[in-house]
């Protein structure tokens, strides 16, 4: 009998652990899936080179990461946004534009909320950052990604 319910129990924990799955309402990290750390010892990163043509007007990236960062040359106005079916809150996304030789604007769009468009100058890069507060892809003001920061190259 003993064996038995030592089995039960273990079934229904094991059970109720699979069942959890991904969830975009937790972090990587502490509180919950999917690894119950606190130390950030088990955090990835990723670094994404993106490969854009004359023709590239839209992009969107899906980050799997803790933190993504995305390379991307850009040779005429781009709009980019993130698919966030991957995502958990707190997980950070950096893009990394190189304008070629004249100057390039690059707007965001879906669940991006950010200050407004991003403009590199010609041969410079910008970088801007991203925060996951949850919510998926169709979030409002209340979630999605969140700018956090932005530094624009000028001389």
């Amino acid at each position: 009998m003993k064996k038995l319910s030592l089995l039960s129990i273990l079934l229904i924990s094991a059970t109720m652990l699979f069942a959890q799955g991904q969830n975009a309402a937790l972090p990587r990290w502490g509180s919950g899936p999917p690894q119950n750390d606190n130390t950030g010892r088990v955090l990835s990163y990723a670094v994404v080179p993106v490969a854009t043509t004359s023709t590239t007007a839209t992009l969107s990236q899906t980050p799997k990461a803790f933190e993504t960062v995305y390379t991307i040359p850009i040779s005429h106005a781009l709009s980019d946004s993130i698919n966030s079916v991957f995502s958990y809150v707190g997980d950070r996304v950096v893009f990394i534009f190189t304008a070629d030789a004249s100057q390039r604007v690059v707007t965001f769009s879906g669940s991006m909320h950010t200050t407004g468009t991003v403009t590199v100058g010609a041969n410079y890069t910008a970088t801007i950052t991203f925060r996951y507060l949850g919510g998926g892809a169709a979030a409002t003001a209340g979630g999605g990604w969140v700018e956090v920061g932005r530094a624009v190259n000028t001389d």
